[in-house]
């Protein structure tokens, strides 16, 4: 076993000392630590054993200095108390754990300076891409530091004017698919409920209205709106834009008398556990946070490694999940 002189004591150790211990060249060692194919495993052994007694840590920050590429990526997100935005930031971390890739995560909670402050973070500190899941109210000027000096993926919105990849959901596809579900159950009036109107909530409101026609309204607030609105009237389905205030709005309708599943069809989007696991099961559409943290985990390396390629854009279609809460009975 290697021991430690009172020199490497005081200080970090190299590679130089590590080739030493183990009795092979530095180049020998760079090749284990990028775990080289054309190295022998026991040869391997000796270098990794030596790494371990030496407690040698590779200064991955130095290789990206001298190299230009970091082998961090940036993950900045609203937050996760949408447990959709809490599926998809350990989805991304699933797909990059085959790649000797390691995330930096940052929550921008919604606030267009703070995302700023963290894009501009991210980039100083030798990130070699950033996927973005960016606010509803950001703008290609807030984000200008992420506009050409690493890959950039956004993630379920596109801020206008800021040019990357894209990958997403089809949200009017997603609204038509349940509207068409609810329709076939009998539903003829819906409310959509959820926090604020953006470009997704109306799409998915726009999707919804295609197969039940007009009688179709958007109720802001999340439980507090829907809570106000069945004050007035009692739709035939209420539908929770993402999983976020489930648990409220179903004792909301509870609250006022109504019984998912057998008063009122009950239905969201996203299918995070969290549908069904409550009781009723609530009918929801997947969106498929794998696929989509795949995708933008491979078109950030494929950026990468050709920067001058042509800008993608992809969506993901949902799929539904049918479960008791929009099976109506008489």
């Amino acid at each position: 076993m290697a021991v430690k002189s009172r020199a490497q004591a005081r200080r970090r150790a190299t590679i130089s000392d590590v080739a030493a211990a183990a009795g092979v060249s530095r180049t020998t060692v760079s090749l284990v630590l990028a775990d080289h194919p054309r190295i022998t495993e026991p040869t391997k052994r000796l270098v990794r054993d030596a790494l371990a007694d030496l407690g040698y840590v590779y200064n991955r920050a130095a290789k990206a200095v001298r190299s230009g590429r970091s082998s961090l990526l940036g993950l900045l997100v609203t937050d996760i108390r949408n447990p959709f935005f809490a599926e998809l930031t350990m989805a991304v971390n699933r797909a990059i754990e085959d790649s000797d890739t390691s995330t930096v995560l940052g929550f921008s909670f919604g606030s267009r300076e703070r995302e700023t402050r963290l894009a501009l973070s991210l980039i100083e500190n030798l990130l070699g891409g950033v996927i973005l899941l960016p606010t509803p109210d950001s703008t290609a000027a807030d984000l200008a530091c992420l506009n050409g000096p690493v890959p950039l993926v956004q993630l379920l919105r596109q801020v206008p004017g800021l040019e990357s990849d894209y990958v997403g959901v089809d949200n009017l596809g997603s609204g038509r698919l349940l509207g068409e579900h609810l329709a076939a159950v009998g539903v003829g009036s819906a409310m959509l409920v959820g926090e604020r109107r953006s470009t997704q909530f109306d799409d998915r409101l726009a999707g919804l209205s295609e197969p039940l026609g007009r009688d179709v309204s958007p109720v802001l607030g999340g439980a507090p709106g829907i809570r106000a609105a069945l004050a007035d009237r009692h739709p035939d389905a209420v539908v929770t834009y993402n999983d976020t205030h489930l648990v409220s709005v179903l004792h909301a309708l509870r609250d006022a008398g109504l019984e998912p599943g057998r008063d009122v069809a009950l239905a969201s989007f996203d299918d995070t556990p969290l549908s069904s696991e409550v009781s009723p099961a609530v009918t929801s559409v997947d969106h498929h946070a794998a696929e989509l943290a795949e995708h933008a985990v491979r078109l950030l390396f494929e950026r990468a490694d050709d920067p001058s390629r042509d800008w993608q854009r992809i969506t993901v279609p949902g799929t539904l999940a049918v479960r008791e809460s929009t099976r109506l009975r008489p």
